[in-house]
């Protein structure tokens, strides 16, 4: 392994511009087009050029710095949100008689979801089924990750951005969302 002092950052930055851009302060493989996490970036820079993940992270960090990249909210391995829910919370208000206990779940989870991430669009409606709450949520950028870490809840991770961009296209709230929002915004 080489360490930085017997490296040429040079070449990995050239590397780098041919096989990657950065878009919405992520980067896209230019070959597959495909939204590729910080770390696997890494990973291929320390397997490429026999250097060290220090190294590999540092020429990342490096180059995305010099394409402007914000490195406040940039993702070198996909994000978790604390915020989980399960079948048990379902079956406790079931028998608490609550009348609609999923409808019940969509206001818990975008009360929670609130805290973590900007959600106004999930204010913005109100949703008839967790189905249709949990597409939204991944056209904001996570999804649904069942039996998280081996518990019987599940959780949201996040999501790539060609996944965001497809749910987005797909997705009647998102899309009458936007519209509305545009709309609002020119009054």
């Amino acid at each position: 392994m080489r360490n930085k002092e017997n490296f040429d950052y040079e070449v990995a930055f050239r590397y780098l511009d041919k096989v990657y851009v950065l878009e919405e302060n992520s980067c896209i493989n230019t070959h597959t087009k495909i939204h590729e996490w910080g770390l696997e970036i890494v990973f291929s820079l320390v397997s490429i050029f026999s250097i060290n993940v220090n190294v590999g992270q540092e020429i990342l960090v490096a180059w995305l710095t010099s394409k402007g990249g914000d490195l406040t909210n940039f993702d070198f391995k996909f994000k978790e949100l604390t915020t989980n829910w399960g079948v048990n919370y379902c079956i406790d208000l079931e028998m608490l008689v609550v009348s609609n206990p999923e409808l019940n779940l969509c206001n818990k989870l975008v009360c929670e979801l609130a805290k973590e991430i900007d959600v106004k669009i999930l204010k913005f409606y109100t949703f008839k089924s967790l189905t249709e709450m949990l597409s939204v949520i991944k056209c904001i950028g996570y999804e649904r990750v069942d039996n998280l870490h081996g518990h019987n809840f599940n959780g949201f991770r996040q999501i790539r951005l060609n996944e965001i961009k497809d749910e987005r296209n797909n997705n009647d709230y998102w899309k009458n969302w936007v519209r509305t929002t545009r709309l609002n915004q020119k009054t």
